[in-house]
C-alpha cells in the first residue's frame, strides 16, 4: 500500500524513505486515543494567545513533550533540543518539520498550569480508563506503598534563629526582650515545603510519593506529602482516588497497620490485607506471621513499580520546588510508567489493541 504523500513537504517526503525506529511510540499510539487526552487538557487550559496574536501551542503537543522528558530523563532545555533534532520525537508530538518547536519555558509553564488546575489526577484517570478498556487493569486487589523523593534544595549547616517580637513583647531596662519568640530563619535556596525523615538509619530531605496500584503494578492513584508524613495517614486519600471495588483486598505493609485504617477498610467493604506488627510485650501469633508472609508475596508488585520508575526514568529526585509541582512530577512519572509498562502487558497477556 502506497503512502499518502499529497500533504507532505519535500523534506518529509525524503524522510519517509528512511528507516526510523518508532516501535515504542507506535505501540503507545495504538493503545491511547490522544483525542480523549486532548479534550481533558482543553477543559482546563487557561492559556490565552501568544504575544504575536497567534494561538498557543496545542496542549497535547506540550503534554507529549512532558512525557518524552520523563521517558528519556531530559531537562526542559534538553527536551527542546531533542525535539528539534529527533525526527521520531517530532513526529510523536504531532509536529511537522516546518512547525516551530515550543520553547522550554512554555513546556514548564504548561506543567505548572496543570499542577495549579489539579489536572494531573484527571489525566492519570483517563489514561487508566483507556488501559482498562484494553483489559490491562486487574482490579481484584489494590496495593499501596510509599517511596522517598529527595530534594536537592535542602538546608545546609546548623539551623539559625531570629528573635520575633509579638504583641506582648516589652523591652526591660537592661535591654532584654521579655516575651519575645524565636523563629527559625529560612535560608535562600531551600525548599521549605519538604521535610527531613529517617529511613534505615539514613536521613533524607524531601517528599514521599504514595502509590496505589492494581495487581499488575499499574499505578491507580498518587499522593504526595512531606517526607515526615506517616504512611498510614495517607491511606484514605489513596483509596478515595483509586476507587477499589467492594469485596476486593487492600494490601499494605506494617506502616499502615492501625485501628483507624482497619475501621476505614471495613466501612468500604474492603478485605484487610495490611501486615500486622507485633510489640515488645505482644508477639505475633503463628497465624499472623504466616499471613504476613502471604501478604509479602503479593506486595512485591508495588515495589517493582517503584523500581521500574527508578530504573527506567531515574526517579527519586525532585525536579521542582514545592509540594504542588512535585506532586505533578509524581503523577507524570506514574503516567509514563503505565504507558511504558502497558505494551509489555499486552504481550504477556496475549491481548491486542
Amino acid at each position: 500500500m502506497k503512502k499518502n504523500t499529497g500533504n507532505m513537504s519535500f523534506a518529509e517526503l525524503a524522510l519517509s524513505k528512511r528507516k526510523i525506529n518508532t516501535r515504542f511510540f507506535d505501540a503507545v499510539n495504538a493503545m491511547i486515543d490522544w483525542g480523549r487526552i486532548e479534550r481533558v487538557i482543553d477543559q482546563f487550559d487557561t492559556r490565552g494567545k501568544r504575544l504575536d496574536g497567534n494561538p498557543c501551542y496545542a496542549g497535547l503537543v506540550l503534554f507529549k513533550m512532558s512525557l518524552l522528558g520523563i521517558w528519556y530523563g531530559l531537562s526542559d532545555r534538553e527536551l527542546e533540543d531533542h525535539v528539534n533534532d529527533s525526527i521520531s520525537f517530532t513526529r510523536f508530538c504531532g509536529l511537522s518539520l516546518e512547525d516551530p518547536i515550543p520553547d522550554h519555558s512554555i513546556v514548564s509553564r504548561f506543567r505548572t498550569m496543570l499542577s495549579t488546575q489539579e489536572v494531573w489526577h484527571t489525566l492519570l484517570d483517563e489514561v487508566n480508563r483507556q488501559l482498562q478498556e484494553k483489559g490491562l487493569l486487574v482490579r481484584t486487589g489494590t496495593i499501596v506503598d510509599a517511596s522517598i523523593t529527595e530534594s536537592p534544595l535542602k538546608p545546609k549547616g546548623k539551623a539559625q534563629y531570629e528573635v520575633v517580637a509579638d504583641n506582648e513583647t516589652v523591652e526591660s531596662d537592661n535591654g532584654s526582650q521579655d516575651g519575645a519568640k524565636l523563629q527559625k530563619m529560612v535560608k535562600p535556596g531551600v525548599d521549605i515545603e519538604a521535610a527531613w525523615t529517617k529511613k534505615a538509619g539514613k536521613l533524607y530531605y524531601g517528599y514521599k510519593k504514595h502509590h496505589a496500584t492494581d495487581m499488575n503494578g499499574i499505578v491507580l492513584a498518587v499522593e504526595t506529602t512531606a517526607a515526615n508524613t506517616h504512611d498510614g495517614q495517607v491511606l484514605e486519600l489513596l483509596i478515595e482516588r483509586a476507587e477499589p471495588a467492594p469485596k476486593t483486598s487492600l494490601y499494605a505493609d506494617k506502616g499502615y497497620c492501625s485501628e483507624a485504617n482497619s475501621k476505614y477498610l471495613r466501612s468500604k467493604q474492603l478485605y484487610n490485607g495490611i501486615m500486622k506488627k507485633g510489640s515488645r510485650n505482644h508477639e505475633l501469633s503463628t497465624y499472623h506471621k504466616k499471613k504476613n508472609r502471604l501478604i509479602s508475596s503479593v506486595r512485591w508488585v508495588v515495589e517493582r513499580t517503584f523500581g521500574g520508575q527508578k530504573r527506567w526514568f531515574g526517579t527519586g529526585k525532585a525536579r521542582y520546588r514545592g509540594l504542588e509541582r512535585t506532586n505533578g512530577q509524581h503523577i507524570l512519572e506514574a503516567i509514563c510508567y503505565n504507558l511504558r509498562r502497558a505494551p509489555r502487558l499486552l504481550t504477556e497477556l496475549n491481548l491486542t489493541c
